[in-house]
Formats: structure tokens, C-alpha cells, sequence
């Protein structure tokens, strides 16, 4: 069994052109919806304030302050390295705007349906800084229609999914872990339509290692005698064969399952350092929580079906030494505000056995050997199933 935290840094910027986010500084006031730029890694991304705080919190960058600010990712770019419509809606501009429109805020990374027409003037902040505002009216402008289409591979969600209507999509995305050379895991979860997907991992332009994975289920036989080859794994993992720094790139090409469908559909990348913490135990146990509804006519009987998502719970036990105990526990609840990527396969290769999810709560039995069974319950986060 390993986790992995996530720690990438999402589409790595293409082409790019000048940008006008205010460069951030220490000791200055912040109000909340405020909008910086800071590089980080060697490239410039911008951030936007949670809050309003005091100069004198603001003495940290906002990449090392993640309470106070959200990471808005690359900007400044005009496209990135990969092939998915960034948005299905036009870029917001200023101008005047009629209710109802849709756009891609470029420095938000989110699609905004405007809410009321908008004059020149109201509509001269982005919609990303109006939702942000502490004034009720320029708040209401728009309304937040969530991460746009590119984005969605890495946006902490599996429910959510990045699509392309084409025979494969590819996209190119880094890491900013420590500078330490280890083999990195890439997980990938949410997938669709999908037969195969191939990794490159480079150093600047040089190609370093190449990895290619068949997605498809094996075929299942069944009278008469047919099998169901178009059906893929939704979750796989990759190790790298080499030793990274966050220097490193990755790029993921998904080729699509022949003509059955119409589009590639990616939910979660995950990238960062897998660690193996021992075998799990052969008792393992998978359920689905089911979101779906039906509700029934109360006069006539018909039932109408909602379709919605559905969640994975995986229980498992596994077997590991007291002295690394501590390591263990300590990570698992460094992490306990967000999803991190679980695998307890062992030498199986079962996407029901890994989970984007968390651990509610975990428990460690002191047997007084010098080994034990850690037992976890893994919730995760609604895939659409």
C-alpha cells in the first residue's frame, strides 16, 4: 500500500504576453479580493487574498501562506501546453456585458455567468475580483460557475473533468516539492473514454523516461461468447523509473477508445512523492455511496431518476513497523483539510483499490511486537460513476 501527497503545480504556461497584477510586497495591507503576482519556481503566478489582514501578516510570499491567499496559477499566459479548450466561454474583457453571458476569467482560471447588464464602468474589475468584493452590490455582478475546462485535471476534484472532443488529449504540468532527487508517483484519477495513457518525463527539452499504460479492463467472457474491451480503468498510477527534483516536467498523452465515444475525459493529476508503507491485508473492502435519487409520483406511481455521483469507502488493514508510526500519522493528519492519493493495491493492479479521498479518523494498536495493523477508512471524494 503507499499514499502520496499532491504536490503539482498544475498546466505549465505556453505562449505569454504582459500582464498588470501589482507584483506582491511584505508589510503592506491587504483587503480581501486582492490580487498579486509572485514568482515561485522561476515562474509568475498570481494569488488572490481569502481575507483582509494587517501589514504586519503580510511578512510571508503568498505560496508559503495558504490560509491568506489562493493560488490563481500561472499567469500572464495566453496558452498553455496542452490541447483542451481552456474554456467552452469567450475571455471576459471590459466593456458593457448583457445578463446571461458566460466568460473565462483568465487570471481565475473559472468560467462567471453575469447576473445583471453591466455598464462600462461596473464592469471594469474581472469576475473573479467582483465575487471577492466586500461590497454586497458589486458581488452580486456575477456568479461563480466553477473551474474552467483545462483546469479541471488539477483542481483537487475527481467529480469535475477536463474534456476534449478528439481522438487524444495531452497536457504537460510540473511539481514543487523539495529539491531532493527521489522516483515521483503520478496518479491520475477520473478517467473516461480512455485506452491508454503514455508519460514523458523531461529535464528542460531533454526526455529523460517514457512510460505507456493500458487502460482497458481485460475482456470479460460471457455467453455467447463476447468480451467488453471498451470499458477503462478510471485511477493508475506511475512511478518514475528516475530520480526527480522539482525541476523536472511531466507530460501525459490519453488516447481515446476508437470511435465509441465522442471525447477524453480526465478528472484529477496528482504528482509528488509515493510512500510505500506496507502490504495490505488480503480482507480489504470496497462500497459505493450512491447520490442518485429516485423519486416516485405520488398519484400515478411513475419514478423520475436523477443521476448524480457516487463515492468510494475502502476499508483496509495494513501491516506495518512501530517505528515508523509517527512519520505516518503525522503526515496523514498534516493533511486532514484536503485529499491526498491512497493505492493499496500490492502486486495487484485494481483501480477500485485507490481512492482521492481522506482519512476521517485512524487509529494505531500497540500489540507490543514490533510490528502491527494500522486499519483505515478512506471516503472519496464523488466521481460521476
Amino acid at each position: 500500500m503507499r499514499l502520496m501527497f499532491n504536490w503539482g503545480t498544475g498546466l505549465l504556461p505556453d505562449a505569454t504576453a504582459a500582464q498588470t497584477m501589482i507584483p506582491w510586497e511584505d508589510d503592506v495591507a491587504i483587503s480581501k479580493g486582492d490580487q498579486r503576482s509572485h514568482t515561485v519556481s522561476g515562474l509568475l503566478r498570481g494569488y488572490q487574498a481569502n481575507w483582509s489582514f494587517p501589514a504586519s501578516w503580510n511578512t510571508y510570499p503568498p505560496n508559503e501562506a495558504p490560509v491568506l491567499w489562493r493560488d490563481l496559477g500561472y499567469i500572464g499566459a495566453t496558452t498553455f501546453k496542452t490541447n483542451a479548450p481552456l474554456s467552452d466561454h469567450p475571455t471576459w474583457s471590459t466593456g458593457s456585458i448583457t445578463a446571461g453571458t458566460i466568460v473565462y476569467d483568465k487570471y481565475a482560471r473559472r468560467d462567471y455567468y453575469c447576473n445583471q447588464t453591466l455598464t462600462s464602468l461596473q464592469n471594469s474589475l474581472s469576475p473573479s475580483q467582483c465575487v471577492a468584493s466586500p461590497v454586497d452590490a458589486v458581488r452580486g455582478y456575477w456568479r461563480d460557475m466553477g473551474v474552467a475546462n483545462a483546469f479541471r485535471m488539477f483542481d483537487g476534484e475527481t467529480y469535475s473533468r477536463t474534456k476534449r472532443i478528439a481522438s487524444s488529449m495531452y497536457c504537460e504540468f510540473g511539481f514543487n516539492q523539495d529539491n531532493t532527487a527521489r522516483p515521483r508517483g503520478i496518479f491520475i484519477f477520473g478517467m473516461d473514454h480512455i485506452k491508454s495513457v503514455r508519460l514523458r518525463v523531461y529535464s528542460g527539452a531533454t526526455l529523460l523516461e517514457e512510460q505507456t499504460k493500458s487502460t482497458l479492463y481485460a475482456p470479460f467472457p460471457a455467453p455467447p461468447a463476447v468480451s467488453e474491451s471498451r470499458l477503462n480503468q478510471t485511477a493508475i498510477t506511475f512511478i518514475t523509473a528516475t530520480s526527480l527534483t522539482k525541476y523536472n516536467t511531466f507530460r501525459l498523452d490519453f488516447t481515446k477508445v476508437d470511435t465509441y465515444y465522442t471525447s477524453v475525459e480526465v478528472g484529477m493529476i496528482a504528482v509528488g512523492e509515493a510512500f510505500e508503507l506496507g502490504p495490505t491485508n488480503t480482507e480489504a473492502k470496497v462500497r459505493y455511496l450512491n447520490f442518485s435519487r429516485q423519486e416516485r409520483d405520488p398519484t400515478f406511481g411513475d419514478i423520475k431518476f436523477i443521476r448524480r455521483g457516487v463515492a468510494k469507502i475502502l476499508s483496509a488493514s495494513v501491516h506495518i513497523q512501530h517505528e515508523y508510526a509517527d512519520t505516518i500519522i503525522r503526515g496523514i493528519n498534516a493533511y486532514r483539510g484536503g485529499a491526498i492519493a491512497w493505492d493499496f493495491n500490492n502486486d495487484t493492479d485494481y483501480d477500485h483499490l485507490r481512492v482521492w479521498g481522506f482519512c476521517r479518523d485512524t487509529e494505531f494498536p500497540y500489540t507490543g511486537l514490533k510490528d502491527a495493523e494500522i486499519p483505515f477508512e478512506v471516503e472519496g471524494l464523488v466521481e460521476e460513476g
